[in-house]
């Protein structure tokens, strides 16, 4: 088996990996960028998982996100701000399951796993910062 280099699954290269880096100091103005960084560490372990191995993944929970993020913005209703905000939380909760998911695929380095990890738990932390849930 070739070895996938881990500098590519973790998208050091894009721009989103130093906002990644601030962990929870990122300020508002990181998060789209971060957002997409999420996207491509996400679609690049898909591609690697497809590739080496007879598993697909549909896991769907961060373009639900995304797309909560987007309702969010264009509703100021407090009826269906709520609700929205019900569902992202749900959907952060099942993507942080992902990333755990995805971090026991690694046996080393150990610190894969933390890395998918920060990642699931950071993205949670930056939706309700934006979401102003509590």
């Amino acid at each position: 088996m070739i070895p996938i280099p881990l500098t590519e699954l973790m998208q050091v290269t894009h721009p989103g990996y130093s906002a990644y880096s601030l962990g929870k100091d990122m300020k508002e103005v990181h998060y789209p960028m971060f957002f997409d960084y999420c996207m491509r560490v996400c679609d690049t372990f898909r591609h690697y998982a497809a590739k080496h191995s007879s598993n697909v993944i549909t896991e769907q929970s961060l373009h639900q996100i995304l797309d909560y993020v987007n309702d969010l913005n264009e509703t100021d209703d407090p009826a269906e701000v709520f609700v929205i905000r019900h569902r992202l939380e749900s959907a952060c909760h099942s993507f942080e399951g992902h990333c755990r998911d995805m971090g026991r695929c690694f046996k080393s380095p150990e610190n894969m796993a933390d890395y998918y990890e920060n990642l699931g738990d950071l993205l949670t932390h930056t939706i309700h910062e934006y979401a102003g849930i509590v």
